[in-house]
């Protein structure tokens, strides 16, 4: 065998080690991320939820989307991840709270039309790690109905005109009528009076 051909059988063998142990490592991370990423299971806690059979059915299906949406792999049963949702309703208020082993989350949805969005969150916020406060799984798509509308304080206010009688204070003083205009904004604790335009009339 020749130098070249000795060089050429060394370089095959070579190349055949290097894709031998890239196909090793890859097969290695994939079984390490597969053993980390556990199945998704969601059942209805009926002890503590308050909605009827149709509803928590309905329930537990938009809540198994949110996860599959969010890259989970969701199972009917038998699976490693298993996570209780329950509702609690008072009035148009309804109370969310999920619990599994990536934690508990809780939300608050004004009526069953915020529910969508609320899971969204809710789903993110496991899947990620992420908390649910501020903005850290909230985007254009599942903002609930109380978060798009911000909560103030109410304010109780008037533009008003005053006509009425003033004086003029100089070397005597002189009775005249006065004119003016304003703006007062009141609060629970305290109140804001702006006033502006303020005439009084001369007599000469």
């Amino acid at each position: 065998m020749g130098p070249n051909a000795q060089t050429a059988l060394e370089d095959a063998m070579e190349s055949r080690i290097r894709r031998s142990i890239v196909t090793c490592m890859t097969c290695a991370l994939m079984s390490i991320a597969t053993a980390a990423r556990a199945d998704v299971c969601i059942t209805i806690d009926t002890t503590r939820d308050m909605f009827s059979p149709s509803e928590q059915i309905a329930a537990r299906l938009l809540m198994e989307r949110q996860f599959q949406q969010a890259g989970e792999r969701v199972l009917p049963e038998g699976c490693g991840s298993q996570y209780s949702l329950a509702h609690v309703r008072l009035g148009n208020t309804i109370v969310v709270a999920i619990d599994g082993p990536g934690g508990r989350r809780e939300g608050i949805a004004q009526g069953t039309d915020d529910l969508p969005a609320l899971y969204s969150q809710m789903a993110l916020s496991i899947v990620t790690g992420r908390p649910m406060a501020g903005f850290n799984v909230i985007d254009r798509t599942n903002v609930t109905r109380s978060q798009a509308t911000a909560r103030r304080v109410h304010t109780d206010s008037l533009w008003y005109a005053r006509l009425g009688y003033g004086s003029l204070f100089g070397s005597d003083s002189y009775g005249t009528p006065s004119l003016g205009f304003g703006y007062r904004a009141e609060l629970d604790a305290f109140a804001i009076d702006v006033s502006f335009l303020n005439f009084q009339f001369s007599g000469n």
